[in-house]
Formats: structure tokens, sequence, C-alpha cells
């Protein structure tokens, strides 16, 4: 089975990833910690064709360079998911995951942004993981868990990090896992997810660019002559995907980029913090929502809600309903 990568970010509390170091089974050296004693995450820095040499029988996680992480969406209100909305970016490199630490810090987050604005939060904490054995050391699976804590203002954010390597007869059956947007959506290797602080659960994050994701372009014609167009990205994941069901599982997905379009004067949003989708089960029962860089009229932004698919809100700063109108006719392509 594939070693699985889970990373989890809510709004709750914060702080930065720092590490730890390796262990093969031969003595400690001067000064290093005793087995399962804390110590920081090292950087191994090498080609990652040379991991398995390197690394020994430890495992290693791969991030790089670049690498940063959107939020989905959560459940079908779009204007708590717009305020919810987070990006966090990774530092690149092979760092090093022993067997035998029971706990170590780690620096890994480079920067944490949340909505609205962006904003960057602070790391309040340092980063830490942990690490339990599920079964043998010897015929089992290695999970390791960062938490780190970051605030702004009197929000706080909370970064978890999930990883789970299977072990068979004390050899590992995957020993690197890469932190990309191919592992974000296959079979459940690697997620993100955050939430404000008091939510129950949290939004599940994948890559910014979604290259890998369908795309599909949303033409609402409304009855007072506007026109919009949204373009998203989405996907379902595989079946076998942990904590989902085929049956009616969430789907994945993001909205790129917002057009309206009235008369001569032409609006569009491809900011990430300024523009959302939600969706339900297989990313059927669709919202929107926009805020415009400058207003159309009396109109700083558009939304249009699963529970009323032909009407559109026309939105004041507040994001408060100022007018709505009819919408004529909708297509997919």
């Amino acid at each position: 089975m594939r070693a699985a990568l889970t990373l989890f970010a809510c709004l709750l509390t914060g702080g930065v990833l720092a590490g730890c170091s390796s262990s093969t089974g031969k003595a400690p050296a001067d000064g290093a910690p005793a087995d399962g004693a804390s110590t920081d995450l090292t950087r191994v820095d090498l080609a990652p064709g040379d991991a398995a040499d390197s690394l020994g029988k430890d495992f290693g996680l791969l991030i790089p360079q670049g690498t940063r992480l959107c939020s989905m969406f959560s459940g079908t209100d779009v204007f708590s998911n717009l305020d919810s909305k987070g990006r966090v970016t990774f530092r690149a490199g092979l760092f090093r995951l022993p067997r035998d630490r029971t706990s170590f810090a780690a620096d890994l987050v480079e920067k944490v942004e949340l909505a609205p604005g962006p904003v960057e939060a602070t790391p309040q904490s340092e980063g830490r993981f942990t690490r339990t054995i599920e079964g043998t050391a010897q015929s089992g699976y290695y999970r390791y868990e960062l938490q780190q804590t970051f605030s702004h203002g009197q929000r706080r954010y909370e970064l978890s990090l999930f990883l789970r390597f299977e072990v068979k007869d004390g050899a590992a059956a995957r020993q690197v896992v890469t932190l990309d947007q191919g592992a974000l959506i296959d079979d459940g290797s690697v997620g993100l997810s955050g939430k404000p602080q008091g939510q129950q659960y949290g939004t599940r994050y994948t890559s910014c660019g979604h290259e890998l994701f369908n795309k599909n372009t949303v033409t609402v014609t409304v009855a007072n002559g506007d026109e919009l167009v949204f373009e998203i990205r989405t996907l379902i994941p595989p079946c076998n995907t942990p904590g989902l069901s085929c049956a009616g599982g969430p789907g994945m997905g993001a909205l790129v980029q917002t057009r309206l379009v009235r008369g001569a004067t032409e609006r569009s949003v491809s900011d990430f913090f300024r523009q959302v989708f939600t969706a339900q089960h297989h990313t059927f029962g669709r919202s929107y929502l926009a805020r415009f860089d400058k207003p159309v009229g009396d109109a700083h932004g558009v939304a249009l809600l699963v529970e009323k698919p032909d009407e559109l809100s026309y939105l004041d700063a507040g994001l408060k309903v100022v007018s709505k109108a009819v919408i004529s006719n909708t297509t997919t392509e």
C-alpha cells in the first residue's frame, strides 16, 4: 500500500515546522539525543535518485521548489468559504523522517496567507512532528503528524501535517513521499485542510494551479443583459481515497476566473482570495461568489447560490445583497 501524506490547516492556532535528525541503529553521536528524544528535522542535500542510499532505513519527504497549497471548499456557504480561504507555501528540499524518533521539531512552512487580503499569518509556536506506529515496527505503518500554530490578530490557524509509511518485513514499501499536485489528488496520499476556530470541519487544500483538474466554463445570461462567465476546475477523487465515499463523497474544485460583461464594461477576477466556488457530493449543487476590484455600478461583487439557481445576487462592498436579477439561461462546457 502506498505511503499516505495528509496535511491539515485549521484556523485555531499556529506555528512553524522545524525538524528531526536521523538515526539508523548506530550509536548516537556526541551530544545527540537518545532514542525518542526531541531534535531538529534535517534537510538531505542530494538528488532524489540518491535518497535510498542517504536515508538508510529512514523515510523522506520531498518538497519541490515553489510548492504552494490553496484551500478548496467546505460545505455550500460561499460567504464563510471566502472568509476562511488560505494559502500555504512550503520550504523546498528532501527532509529526513527518522524511524526511531517519537518527537522532533520541523521548519517546513515558509509562509501562511489568510483571507481577506491576503494577510500573512505569524508563527506562534514551533512546528513539531510526533511519530506513532500502527502494527509493529517491522510490519505496519509509521505515522508522522506535525502540529504548528499561526495567528493574525485574533485569528488562529493550526497546521497539521500527516504522513503514513507502510513497512513490510522491515522494508519501506515507499520510502519517499513527494509533496506535489499529483500526490494531492492520487488515492488520498496527500491532503491539506484548514478551518476557522470553532468550526467543526476543515477545508481541504490542494495545488494552487489545479492543472490536473478538469476545466469547465459556466456561462450565465441574465435577464437584465449582463453576462457572467465562471471558469472552474473540478475533480472527483478516486473511490479508494480515505475518508471519501464513492456513493456521495465531496468532489474537489476551485473557481479560477470570473468575468462579468455589462455592455461595454467588463470586470475579470482571477485573484484566489477574491472568488470562491462550493459544491455538494460529486461537485453538483454549485454556488459561486466573486468580488470585483472595481464596482460595476453599485455592484462590488456577485453571488449565484445553489438554493436559488435562477437568481443572481449583486453585492455591495460588505458582500450584502443590494439587488437581484433573474437568470434566463445557463450553459456549461
